[in-house]
């Protein structure tokens, strides 16, 4: 039994962030020219076992493209000349990629750009395209979900490439656009802490994403594009997780941390700027809101913003560190790691 005494909170954040840049962590997609038709399938990658773990090549089942070539560069605001128009290609019984009626590129034609999403099901619109050789841009939202289950959150992907020389092969390397958020938590406290709520508050649900096209380098002749995010001018809206009936209990006396929150927990959230977590616009700051109780002590609810540096990007992961400690203040520290490794391998010190 403790004594009745003024428990401090101590959060610690631990940003973990890793971009899909090398090779070896970009979704590869191949596009292949043969004379001229346009034919697609996957190379390499390992399934993930959940929808918000992150997808790989060789998980995606479906994905969705646009493209154009030089010959049909399209007019103002008339998307009919687009070699590919919005064209849904699925995955085939022994893991081919297939779609109808064939497309073609147009003779004579030397330069293209292309733009693809997946998950198709995700509640993306379709995108804002205009003329490919200068860009393309999503509308996407992002729903909090729910116990029952009808709301289930996806990982969502978009791949942009420029070339300057059509090729025989067309490489797609999705990059994950979403920020991941995860928790853990270190108990140095007497008794067990046992976690009852955790909600990240104040995000906005509804962003969008823009891609530019990259000039390649000197000698090489296609290139990826960058991607942009906006978040939109709404309410922001509380991501609560969803945690067992009976919370999740964190060990007396411990140094390693406690995943909170599992694998298939992790929340999917748009990317914010600094500035845009710390905007009282449309809802407020954001902050995490803990819910706890200490042995036979009442429970106990407080809500804490992030430090003045902090924020979410575009294809990173982030573990929240609580560490619980009587009379600690709050601190806040930011380590790296890869959106693609598991969440455990996050440094917990």
């Amino acid at each position: 039994m403790i004594m009745k005494q003024k428990i401090f909170l101590g959060l610690s954040f631990l940003a973990t962030i890793g971009l899909w840049t090398g090779c070896s962590n970009d979704e590869v997609i191949d596009l292949v020219n043969e004379t001229r038709a346009v034919s697609f399938h996957v190379q390499g990658g390992t399934p993930e076992v959940t929808r918000t773990t992150g997808t790989t090549s060789s998980s995606i089942e479906a994905f969705v493209v646009y493209g154009i070539d030089d010959v049909a560069v399209e007019a103002e605001g008339d998307t009919k000349k687009n070699i590919f128009n919005g064209v849904t290609v699925a995955r085939q019984t022994g893991g081919s990629f297939d779609y109808n009626p064939k497309r073609y590129y147009n003779t004579g034609a030397k330069e293209a750009n292309f733009v693809a999403y997946s998950p198709v099901g995700t509640t993306s619109k379709s995108p804002v395209v205009t003329n490919l050789f200068t860009g393309a841009s999503f509308t996407h939202t992002v729903s909090a979900p729910n116990a029952d289950g009808k709301t289930v959150q996806e990982d969502f992907l978009v791949a942009g490439e420029t070339y300057t020389t059509i090729a025989n092969k067309v490489r797609f390397n999705f990059k994950h656009a979403l920020a991941r958020v995860f928790v853990k938590a270190v108990n140095s406290m007497p008794e067990v802490v046992v976690i009852e709520k955790l909600i990240l508050k104040n995000l906005y649900p509804t962003g969008t994403i823009a891609g530019t096209p990259t000039a390649p380098e000197t000698d090489a002749t296609t290139a990826q594009w960058g991607w942009t995010w906006t978040p939109g001018d709404t309410d922001k809206i509380d991501y609560p997780y969803i945690l067992a009936a009976t919370g999740v209990a964190v060990p007396v006396g411990t140094s390693t941390a406690t995943l909170v929150t599992s694998m298939e927990q992790g929340m999917m959230v748009i990317p914010h700027t600094t500035e845009q977590l710390a905007a009282n616009e449309n809802g407020g700051k954001f902050a995490l809101e803990v819910t706890y109780s200490i042995g036979n002590l009442d429970s106990q609810t407080v809500s804490v913003a992030l430090g003045d540096s902090d924020k979410f990007e575009m294809g990173k992961q982030y573990a929240i560190k609580i560490t619980f400690n009587a009379l600690t203040a709050i601190s806040f520290e930011v380590e790296v790691t890869d959106f693609g490794k598991d969440i455990t391998d996050v440094p917990t010190a």
